[in-house]
């Protein structure tokens, strides 16, 4: 259907059919080309894992902080961090409604496998972390939808790189912000094997909470 504003997707095996409707963008040309950015790390979970933490967070607030920081755990290993959900920033002096921490050991392997804990890590530029970025929960509530199509969620997070406006360079420019965290995008990406990937891109949200 031209008219249509919905891709519908079935998902079938032996017991179970499911039907997942995700309304569409109306956009002003064909193609919506994702930003090229700057990778500060590539994070891969358990895509129910993923589901989980969103709807916990949806029940408490509109929000939530994605902070990822190195893990000095006993264990931890170089490179391993941990990632962490929660209804308030760091820096605020209110106790935190809802938090989920996930340990992502760092990617020892090719291909991004998944380890035991559900999660994993690679890609990284050790001189950010800390790292604490805040998103609308509304746009991760609706992401999850795609749980059933894919066992792997991959949360891509980078600075966005801005195309360039000489004409006589072909080198793109990275957007020199003002503050780190408010030009940090994030892509959460579900592959579909063989028919490709759905990528979606989430800008930090722009009005400060009120916890």
């Amino acid at each position: 259907d031209k008219d249509s504003d919905r891709i519908i997707l079935t998902v079938k095996n032996d017991q179970v059919t499911r039907v997942h409707e995700i309304n569409l963008m109306d956009v002003d040309s064909d193609f919506f080309t994702r930003p090229q950015i700057d990778v500060l790390c590539r994070v891969h979970l358990e895509s129910h894992l993923f589901q989980k933490i969103v709807r916990d967070h949806t029940s408490e607030s509109d929000h939530f902080f994605i902070r990822i920081e190195k893990d000095t755990d006993l264990g931890a290993s170089s490179g391993d961090l941990k990632m962490i959900f929660t209804s308030n920033s760091s820096k605020s002096v209110t106790s935190d409604k809802c938090t989920t921490t996930v340990k992502l050991p760092k990617t020892r392997s090719t291909g991004g496998a998944q380890d035991d804990e559900g999660g994993g890590c690679d890609d990284l530029d050790d001189s950010v972390f800390p790292l604490e970025v805040e998103y609308n929960l509304k746009f991760f509530s609706y992401f999850v939808k795609l749980t059933a199509v894919s066992p792997v969620v991959r949360l891509i997070l980078g600075t966005v790189v801005a195309t360039p406006t000489d004409d006589d360079s072909d080198e793109p420019v990275e957007v020199p912000p003002e503050d780190d965290d408010k030009h940090i995008v994030t892509i959460i990406e579900y592959d579909l094997n063989d028919l490709g990937k759905i990528d979606f891109v989430v800008a930090p949200r722009d009005e400060p909470s009120d916890v």
